[in-house]
């Protein structure tokens, strides 16, 4: 391995479905923010057609088909040299974050680092971070509004962040196995943060850096949309609370919104 590659200190990976014409603006903002620090940029790209970018430290991963937001960055984050990962969504943008910082924060026993998210109305984007969630917390959220538990302190500690900027060193990454590959879309991120803090590590949401996500570019049809997430939904709390609590949760939703 080069002294290059071996001194690369972030590695951004970003999965592409659906999301080409946003990319590009993405790949862009991350090159301007970027030019202090050695980088790389692994992009997994989930359309069915191929696409070729001419751009220097961007590495292009075709899959031919759609393996789902999880199983495409494990792909990517297994090529990855960085000391730290950073995901990133393709409909992100305007990128507030020091790099440096955040390498920096990510020790004294911090697993994950996130920033604030806000959307394209420069609001905080409501499901962008909260509590650890459980079978309790999902009830109480479907009761009550959901609620920035944190928003005003800079350094909060979270129970789960968003997977659209999320900030990993590598080798923790790998020690927890990356991301559970039955996650298809949603709940992927919330799982693996469950995992970081299992193993004793804190979640961080950031709010000296901030980002803007345009949210849902990639997802067309919001019946399907729907089943992804609860059938992520299920899978999650069936994987950390047991199937009784998992199936009483299905129960509800078919109740409630009519999905099985």
């Amino acid at each position: 391995m080069s002294t290059e590659v071996r001194n690369i200190q972030i590695s951004f990976l970003i999965v592409n479905y659906n999301s080409s014409k946003v990319l590009i603006e993405c790949i862009k903002n991350l090159k301007d923010i970027s030019k202090k620090y050695s980088y790389e940029i692994i992009i997994g790209n989930n359309d069915k057609e191929f696409l070729k970018l001419k751009e220097e430290k961007v590495k292009m991963i075709n899959n031919s088909k759609n393996l789902g937001f999880g199983k495409a960055n494990n792909i990517i984050a297994g090529i990855a040299v960085g000391q730290v990962l950073i995901f990133v969504n393709p409909d992100t943008y305007s990128f507030n974050i020091n790099f440096c910082d955040i390498i920096k924060s990510l020790k004294n026993g911090v697993g994950i680092v996130a920033p604030a998210i806000f959307n394209d109305k420069n609001e905080i984007e409501k499901w962008s971070y909260g509590k650890t969630i459980s079978p309790l917390t999902i009830i109480i959220n479907n009761i009550f509004k959901f609620k920035n538990f944190c928003y005003n302190n800079k350094n909060c500690s979270v129970g789960w962040v968003s997977g659209a900027v999320l900030c990993i060193k590598r080798q923790l990454f790998i020690e927890i196995g990356g991301f559970d590959n039955r996650f298809f879309l949603y709940y992927e991120d919330v799982d693996l943060c469950k995992r970081v803090l299992d193993s004793g590590l804190k979640i961080i949401k950031n709010d000296k850096f901030s980002v803007t996500h345009i949210g849902g570019s990639s997802m067309r049809e919001k019946s399907m949309q729907k089943k992804y997430y609860y059938d992520s939904q299920y899978l999650y709390i069936n994987k950390h609370y047991g199937k009784i609590s998992a199936n009483i949760l299905r129960l509800l939703c078919k109740i409630k919104y009519g999905i099985w």
